[in-house]
């Protein structure tokens, strides 16, 4: 009996912990589901919204997902909050002298700036950012497979 009551206390040390931990999370929180090329946006403990994922008509599903907490399922992705970008989010970028001209890019939320033209980190800067809205089949197929390639050193 003894040995059931510690378990069952144990077990509710942790539920509490885990709520704890969530509790002192600032949202928004992106994780990348190890072993897919699913992003998640994290809003709570388990609720999120799909912002990346090979198959673009799930971008913008809002569900509940395994607990962020758990590491042998999510990895953290670095967040930028001055742009609400995470690291690798495809995203148009111009300089405000640009008035005919608009650049897709990777976001580097590590150096606050985009990705170079080939890929590497401590890409240029630019004036305005916006993000990619996925609603250019032809844009997503290259850009899935681009996103695999990029290099953080």
């Amino acid at each position: 009996m003894e040995l059931q009551e510690l378990e069952a206390k144990y077990q509710e040390l942790g539920k509490e912990i885990e709520k704890l931990k969530a509790e002192e999370c600032k949202y928004p929180k992106f994780f990348k589901c190890i072993g897919s090329r699913l992003i998640i946006k994290f809003t709570g403990l388990v609720e999120g919204e799909v912002v990346f994922s090979a198959k673009t008509k799930n971008i913008g599903l809002k569900s509940c997902y395994k607990r962020h907490t758990d590491e042998t399922v999510w990895e953290e992705i670095p967040y930028d909050e001055t742009t609400g970008f995470y690291h690798k989010q495809l995203i148009w970028c111009w300089n405000k002298i640009d008035t005919h001209e608009r650049k897709l890019r990777f976001y580097d939320a590590i150096n606050k700036r985009a990705f170079s033209f080939l890929g590497t980190q401590k890409g240029s800067t630019f004036d305005i950012y916006e993000p990619y809205d996925w609603s250019h089949e032809f844009i997503n197929k290259w850009a899935i497979k681009a996103f695999e390639t990029l290099k953080d050193k």
